[in-house]
């Protein structure tokens, strides 16, 4: 009977599941990012947005990720990732992680292999992020199955998100503003945890930037930036 109640229990979640992802959300269950339910919104994807996409059955990592069920039990999972590099900049790779025009990104360091000792093949290197590809990572955990290791992804394939519904507490909520200093979106810091309600840059430490006027004009940001001690 136990057994029974689990199985129809699984089989209407995994329902509920799909029907979700067909009216344009996406849940997610994995550590790479908060875990919650986020909307598909219209727009074409910006550095700093958080977006969806599927791995392209030709890119290596398809198979790879199959195999070892990165992906989950679903053969072609969607994935949710932050856009943080575009056409135009330049990405470098070292031993100290990943740098987007010489900003060195926070919990981006590739790694040899997987939390199960696996060889994790590195698709991405240092480069000019060409016309229509872009950089999709997760500065969230440092263990994100991400650019790092299937290379650059077609922005067409990209589609934006936001969350509209997190599972565990987060200190700060990703907002449409734009860091003047590197382009990444403002996250808003929860005034529980600071003295103060300030805005910082999705990218931080890589980028320090800073405001606790977020609703000034973007061009009047440089004026009220500051460095966070």
């Amino acid at each position: 009977m136990k057994s029974l109640v689990l199985t129809l229990f699984f089989c209407h979640s995994v329902a509920i599941i799909f029907l979700i992802h067909e009216v344009g959300y996406r849940v997610n269950f994995t550590e790479s990012m908060p875990r919650g339910i986020y909307q598909i919104i219209p727009g074409k994807p910006a550095k700093g947005d958080l977006v969806t996409f599927s791995l392209r059955e030709d890119n290596p990592y398809f198979q790879i990720s199959l195999n070892r069920k990165y992906l989950g039990l679903n053969t072609n999972s969607p994935l949710l990732k932050i856009l943080i590099g575009t056409a135009g900049d330049n990405i470098k790779i070292s031993s100290t992680g990943v740098s987007v025009n010489n900003m060195l990104l926070p919990r981006s360091r590739q790694k040899r292999s997987d939390n199960y000792g696996k060889k994790l093949p590195v698709l991405l290197h240092s480069t000019i992020i060409p016309t229509a590809k872009g950089l999709v990572m997760s500065t969230h955990n440092e263990n994100s199955f991400d650019g790092r290791y299937f290379g650059l992804v077609d922005v067409n394939q990209m589609q934006r998100v936001i969350p509209v519904l997190i599972f565990t507490p987060e200190d700060k909520t990703i907002t449409e503003y734009s860091c003047p200093k590197c382009g990444c979106k403002l996250a808003h810091l929860s005034p529980t945890n600071e003295k103060k309600s300030r805005w910082i840059c999705n990218g931080y430490p890589a980028c320090d930037y800073w405001t606790s006027t977020p609703e000034d004009k973007v061009d009047d940001f440089t004026d009220v930036a500051q460095t966070k001690e």
